[in-house]
């Protein structure tokens, strides 16, 4: 089953691609004088649409599957717990369309500027995308919104000051979940579901710290993540 949502999300990237060149492409061209300069940056706003569009979509058709990995991955590595609970259909629709999601779309054309622009994308958007993953563990184990938010980005923003946000882990563990999501077509519809597994990976060793009565916070969040209680 997960085959068929791959390949549906990579075949809509396609077709997406293909619409987008075919009836925008010369419209564009010309809007920026035409000649080579203006076809070279009409074909790189194409790109960026067809990008944008196919990760939305791949997030939408995806979401479900991403939940169900996640679940199955911790299911199987003994970290599922009696009180956990799993999301219904449409909270997994609906939770793919968050604000980081939004900001994420509005930042992506910064990586048409390379190296500069890919480190400027991660700063911006890798604690909040490690903080959506991540939140498959922490919504499933009844950790309130609040609380969450506290163990991300700190009082008062404090994990995500200049001086801390690359020791924090879920900058470390969004921004490479990022750069995988950015490889073209397989990216956001194939690296994204690894994605998941890897949310899991870690939400498993979260518990197993937990378990082995390391310093939590009480949620098996603790010195696993780079906490201080």
């Amino acid at each position: 089953m997960w085959i068929c949502y791959i390949l549906m999300a990579i075949v809509v990237g396609i077709v997406v691609l293909i619409i987008l060149m075919a009836s925008t492409l010369k419209s564009q061209a010309d809007s920026f004088g035409g000649g080579e300069v203006g076809w070279t940056l009409a074909v790189l706003a194409v790109l960026i649409e067809a990008v944008i569009i196919l990760y939305v979509l791949c997030k939408l058709i995806l979401a479900k599957l991403q939940e169900d990995i996640f679940i199955a991955v911790l299911k199987d590595e003994g970290g599922w717990q009696a009180h956990f609970t799993a999301p219904t259909f449409m909270e997994s629709m609906l939770c793919c369309f968050t604000p980081s999601l939004v900001l994420q779309i509005l930042t992506l054309p910064l990586n048409v500027f390379p190296v500069v622009g890919t480190v400027a994308y991660l700063l911006i958007n890798a604690v909040s995308c490690g903080w959506d993953l991540m939140a498959m563990y922490y919504d499933a184990s009844g950790m309130a919104s609040s609380s969450q938010r506290a163990l991300v980005v700190g009082n008062g923003c404090s994990k995500i000051a200049p001086q801390k946000i690359l020791s924090n882990p879920h900058f470390e563990f969004g921004a490479m979940c990022l750069l995988l999501e950015l490889v073209p077509v397989i990216g956001p519809s194939f690296f994204c579901l690894g994605n998941a597994c890897g949310a899991a990976l870690w939400a498993v060793d979260l518990e197993m710290q937990k378990r082995s009565g390391g310093l939590t916070n009480g949620l098996g969040i603790g010195i696993g993540m780079g906490e201080s209680i």
